[in-house]
């Protein structure tokens, strides 16, 4: 974790912790050369999946989106953002 993180708010510091974790965990799979390219493409989907039910106000399956969403709906994050990710 940057040690910039330490020097913002508590709020945005949690915002920033939970975004930098979703941001390993996609880069884990998309890095993952034990794994298959379709293989890591399908992780990848369920992911992409996850993060928008988390901007469209839905209930994401996986922990680090749960963690963010708050944080997306008080900064009105738009899913595109982490699409492009």
């Amino acid at each position: 974790m940057a040690a910039a993180f330490f020097l913002l708010p508590k709020a945005k510091r949690r915002g920033m912790v939970a975004l930098y974790a979703f941001c390993r965990e996609v880069d884990d799979v998309a890095d993952d050369d034990a794994v298959t390219l379709a293989k890591r493409a399908e992780i990848l989907q369920q992911w992409r999946d996850d993060i928008r039910r988390a901007c469209e106000w839905g209930e994401p399956q996986f922990e680090v989106c749960r963690e963010l969403r708050p944080f997306i709906r008080e900064y009105n994050l738009p899913f595109s953002l982490f699409n492009e990710l």
